[in-house]
């Protein structure tokens, strides 16, 4: 029998805090949390009976239910001396990585550890005594390398409900869970401040690769990196893992094929999944992924696909992209390209767009107003709102009944003169991907209605 789960009324959900759910709980196995679908509908073997003592989970999408932190209660008592504390450590991490939790939590209420069960650290290692397999985790650390032990605490009214009225202590537990999944990664435990990354020099090199072995004009050049980068950020952000039907997808894994079998591979598994990910719009037929001129056919082409998969390995992690990137980017290539003389496009600098959007009262409007520019390029005006001002993304957009929706109806024109001449609208697309990561992050599962959004955001209008 489920009774905790049913006394304390969290048989339909848990309780809300933003777009997380808390289980305040510690006498409900596995089964019972799995039968009211309050963890993933995995088979948990010899841990189906174990109670963790709290959970805080995603369940926006109940078809891909995500477990974020696994708290470990102790007794006082029970937390002072080193060996206990590892011993509470080792439990908490056993359910996080039964679960897929992000990040485990174990406390006394007054010492607080956080943990990451997804960075394995040699010094951690051990064996599971329940399933005995080995396991490892790693501390998570401020920049100075001390631990990070901001308390949990998420305030809870007489009804066993959350309050209307968030405490500061409810906030900042919010925010730091937020601030831990923006950092944190299978080879990072240390919330650094996330450093800002330019791709334009890569891009270049790139390019010129693309062009040296198929001498395709710099605009369809372009396409190619374009999509290889979606291809490689939606991997960094663990957006792409497994494709429908369970085959690997990720870069990393089409990084270590063989060259002659990397670009098939790519071709046959990766690309149509991410064609699937984020269709196209058919009235002008772009989105994100709108081909390559490179071909797996061409033995040549397979040795400059995987040289190019190399760069991007080397070049690193892409999750914190520059803003002016895009701008940069677009302008640079077309000024290589002999059809420039039909673009006729004028740049608007960054300072400038940051300047009238910050002196704008676009986050005093009413919900559903509409706001147009008619030249939107790479959709700066469009997209900055969320950088600039103070209230964010999360004011701008959200997830809502499984489809991701606007608080305002943004509308972003710009021209093309002839089929292949898209780019505008293609990078404006990839640049809302860019901006709205973190939702897409949250909910992976909703990209229809991302590429949906991107679609009725940004319209290509032909002369």
């Amino acid at each position: 029998m489920c009774e905790e789960l049913i006394s304390k009324r969290l048989t339909k959900n848990g309780l809300k805090f933003n777009h997380y759910e808390f289980y305040n709980v510690n006498r409900s196995s596995l089964n019972c949390l799995k039968k009211y679908k309050a963890i993933p509908a995995n088979d948990y073997g010899k841990y189906s009976k174990r109670e963790p003592d709290g959970l805080l989970v995603d369940r926006r999408n109940l078809k891909d239910i995500k477990v974020i932190v696994v708290i470990e209660h102790k007794q006082p008592d029970k937390f002072k001396i080193k060996k206990d504390v590892k011993s509470a450590i080792e439990q908490c991490n056993d359910l996080c990585q039964e679960l897929g939790a992000k990040i485990g939590l174990i406390t006394d209420s007054n010492k607080y550890v956080w943990i990451n069960p997804n960075c394995p650290d040699k010094k951690n290692n051990y064996i599971d005594r329940t399933s005995k397999r080995e396991r490892s985790y790693s501390i998570i650390v401020n920049d100075d390398n001390s631990h990070f032990s901001h308390n949990f605490y998420l305030n809870e009214d007489d009804n066993n409900k959350p309050s209307n009225k968030q405490t500061e202590d409810t906030l900042a537990t919010l925010k730091s869970v937020d601030k831990i999944l923006k950092v944190i990664s299978s080879t990072n435990s240390k919330l650094i401040k996330s450093k800002v990354t330019d791709p334009t020099s890569l891009a270049r090199q790139i390019w010129q690769d693309v062009w040296a072995a198929s001498g395709a004009q710099p605009e369809k050049c372009l396409y190619t990196f374009v999509e290889l980068f979606i291809f490689k950020y939606l991997s960094d952000l663990e957006i792409l893992t497994v494709d429908d039907k369970g085959n690997n997808i990720n870069f990393q894994h089409v990084l270590k094929l063989p060259s002659d079998v990397a670009f098939k591979n790519y071709f046959t598994n990766v690309r149509p999944y991410l064609k699937k990910m984020f269709p196209e719009n058919p009235e002008d037929n772009t989105t994100i992924i709108n081909g390559t001129v490179l071909s797996p056919n061409v033995p040549e082409h397979s040795q400059v696909f995987h040289s190019i998969l190399k760069k991007f390995d080397k070049f690193g992690e892409l999750k914190n992209i520059d803003p002016d990137f895009k701008t940069k980017l677009f302008e640079q290539f077309m000024k290589e390209s002999i059809s420039k003389k039909n673009w006729g496009q004028f740049f608007t600098p960054r300072t400038i767009v940051d300047s009238i959007i910050e002196m704008s009262d676009i986050d005093k409007l009413p919900e559903g107003s509409k706001i147009c520019d008619p030249a939107c390029c790479v959709g700066g005006f469009i997209l900055q709102p969320i950088k600039v001002k103070e209230n964010g993304l999360d004011f701008y957009y959200k997830i809502d009944k499984k489809k991701v929706v606007s608080k305002f109806k943004f509308i972003g024109y710009d021209k093309g003169f002839e089929k292949e001449e898209q780019l505008t609208i293609i990078l404006a697309k990839a640049n809302m991907l860019i901006y709205l990561s973190d939702l897409l992050k949250d909910a992976p599962s909703l990209s229809v209605s991302f590429a949906q959004l991107f679609t009725d955001t940004f319209k290509l209008i032909n002369t």
